[in-house]
């Protein structure tokens, strides 16, 4: 197991997409007015790809 600090543990690729796979909702952060925002998120994975849907499908 590979730490970053005291308190974190840093995953492979793999481990990331193992638990991305299993996650029925995510968050994404970003910045809003400078101050840092976050989101709940629907995902899919895509093979190895993360996709977000930005906009709601029209009519």
């Amino acid at each position: 197991m590979q730490l970053d600090s005291p308190e974190l543990q840093v995953l492979t690729r793999e481990e990331c997409l193992d638990l991305l796979s299993a996650a029925p909702i995510g968050r994404i952060v970003f910045t809003d007015h400078a101050l840092p925002a976050v989101q709940p998120v629907n995902f899919h994975l895509n093979d190895q790809a993360i996709v977000i849907r930005t906009r709601s499908p029209g009519p």
